[in-house]
């Protein structure tokens, strides 16, 4: 062939490639085939079964749970809970934290807390620190040092009097200066004044003895009876910054302020101390005030707003706040509201439409993690040491239940039916009688670290955090096969759905579709998306989290 034929030819395969062009861009323009579209920064082909698109501009990390109702989203996260009332286009928190953190003074009654700050004003929370208003502007600009209730009327003091209500006796003490005031009930009055009284910051008063914290130089106690004046040992606490104290269930506590800071503890008949543990507080907690109440312990701080001591335990958390970084793991329904689980936080409640966020019960013990789980209309809470709870009347009353989980074994607790399911770093177990007794659900699971189930009448879809597994009701275990191109990693599912007969599931490498319980899949990937967390169907759309922190959606075929 010579360069002259060479040359025609390629000049006709530039002219049939051009004709070509000129074809689709005609069909394009008259209708006959829809061009490729670009949407929300994913190429979508017309062919695509499942076009996902993105939702809304925002970003959110460590995403649980899309809770989807006929008015609006949930989003359960690791941050925070949110919620939409425009399927997504826009997220606000529920929970509202405390914005002032330098607090000096508390009054706590029930679920409402007030709390005064070092520049004169009043934040309220009623519902135990899940969110909180300004109750009242600064009426000065010093720091107030006492809240009262006086008839209904929120009172707020700036004064220098160190005061203490009667405790197990009929007397209450106050220091000005150097001077000890006790009052009887009786009307009558004792002045004792003592040098060793000068700089002190605190005094509490159990029966006939009275405590009175002194900066720098320890506690001293003064029995009523016999007027002499000792020392308490202080231990590691020697020498410690002593700015409050408060007396609860046969212990003395002690706040500090500057060095190790926090809250100490010893017994009334004992002599040494312990720490109270600072649970996901960063830094040293510089502690202004100590208030006791029949709820437990409430601990005023510098820098880190209000923090909550229950009583009978040794675990001081934040009640400032709201639901920031609580590890929000479930959304569950029972009767006419949500039940809300959260890992570091407890159980809430909800109303279905995503308003009305409450404490769930004051009953529930603390604990440094909780799993959280509905069958039925019963609520099932598990604990960091493997204890279990249940309640049937929407957490009036609880019960315990037999608990063959060990310490910090407990991953999740899910209900399907009258059938009660705990994952655990050892396996799958399940309870056909509310939990009151466990049996393995499968031997061949019992070295996996089982991080959830989801279960149907056709199969259970077991998540590990390594891979997936499926359970066929005659007890056969499959693992988990889609029959993809091979990946960099083995492909795996991590939240999944049982909609309409068929199985949707998110995972790595995207999107999974099971027409026959998971016999056979489908997947879908999305450009640039490497793993989905998790998902929900509603409204005819399908919700999608991507590991990136985003949410997609597209029409359910």
């Amino acid at each position: 062939m010579t360069t002259e034929d060479k040359n025609v030819d390629i000049r006709d395969e530039r002219m049939r490639y051009f004709k070509l062009n000129i074809i689709v861009l005609c069909c394009y323009w008259i209708g006959l085939v829809s061009p490729p579209t670009l949407t929300g920064g994913f190429l979508l082909q017309p062919t695509e079964e499942y076009p996902f698109t993105r939702v809304g501009v925002n970003t959110f990390f460590g995403m649980n749970v899309i809770y989807a109702s006929q008015n609006s989203l949930l989003l359960a996260t690791n941050q925070d809970l949110f919620r939409s009332s425009d399927n997504g286009e826009t997220w606000a928190t529920i929970a509202e934290p405390l914005i002032y953190r330098n607090i000096t003074a508390i009054l706590p009654h029930g679920d409402t807390v007030y709390a005064g700050t070092s520049h004169g004003a009043i934040h309220r929370t009623t519902d135990h620190g899940l969110t909180w208003k300004q109750h009242s502007q600064p009426v000065n600009s010093g720091p107030i040092t006492s809240i009262f209730n006086t008839n209904g009327q929120i009172v707020a003091s700036s004064d220098e009097l160190i005061a203490s209500a009667p405790h197990n006796g009929p007397y209450a003490a106050s220091l000005l200066d150097s001077t000890l005031i006790l009052q009887h009930t009786s009307g009558a009055q004792a002045h004792i004044q003592c040098t060793a009284f000068v700089g002190a910051t605190a005094v509490e008063i159990h029966g006939s003895t009275i405590f009175i914290a002194v900066k720098r130089a320890g506690i001293l106690t003064l029995e009523i009876e016999n007027p002499t004046i000792s020392h308490v040992k202080m231990d590691y606490l020697e020498g410690a910054f002593i700015t409050t104290l408060v007396l609860q269930d046969g212990y003395l506590y002690a706040g500090l302020k500057l060095g190790q800071g926090g809250v100490h503890r010893k017994p009334l008949a004992g002599t040494s101390w312990e720490p109270v543990i600072n649970d996901r507080i960063a830094g040293i907690v510089e502690v202004t005030a100590l208030v006791a109440n029949e709820r437990g312990v409430y601990v005023a701080s510098r820098e880190h707003g209000v923090s909550f001591i229950g009583r009978s335990t040794q675990l001081m958390r934040s009640i400032s706040d709201g639901l920031h970084h609580a590890i929000i793991q479930t959304i569950s329904e029972v009767d006419s509201m949500l039940i809300v689980g959260c890992r570091l936080r407890g159980v809430l409640r909800l109303t279905k439409q995503g308003r009305d966020l409450a404490i769930l019960s004051d009953d529930i013990p603390q604990s440094p993690e909780y799993m959280v789980g509905t069958v039925g209309r019963t609520i099932v809470v598990g604990f960091a040491d493997g204890k279990i709870i249940q309640s049937n009347n929407n957490g009036k009353t609880w019960d315990s239940l037999p608990s063959p989980f060990a310490r910090a074994t407990l991953n999740t607790i899910v209900g399907h039916g009258n059938v009660l399911y705990a994952t655990t770093t050892s396996g799958v177990w399940h309870s056909s009688d509310l939990g009151g007794t466990w049996k393995s659900l499968h031997v061949n699971l019992e070295r996996e670290n089982i991080q959830k189930v989801v279960v149907h009448d056709s199969v259970t879809i077991i998540m590990t955090t390594a891979k997936t597994f499926l359970l066929r009701p005659n007890g056969e275990l499959e693992n988990f096969d889609p029959k993809i191109p091979e990946e960099e990693h083995p492909p795996k599912i991590i939240d999944a759905v049982v909609y309409g007969h068929k199985i949707y599931g998110t995972g790595y490498p995207g999107f999974y579709v099971s027409d026959d319980f998971g016999r056979t899949w489908k997947s879908h990937t999305i450009s640039k998306t490497m793993i989905l967390r998790t998902l929900a169907i509603t409204k005819g759309f399908i919700y999608v989290a991507t590991d990136m922190g985003k949410i997609l959606s597209c029409p359910l075929p």
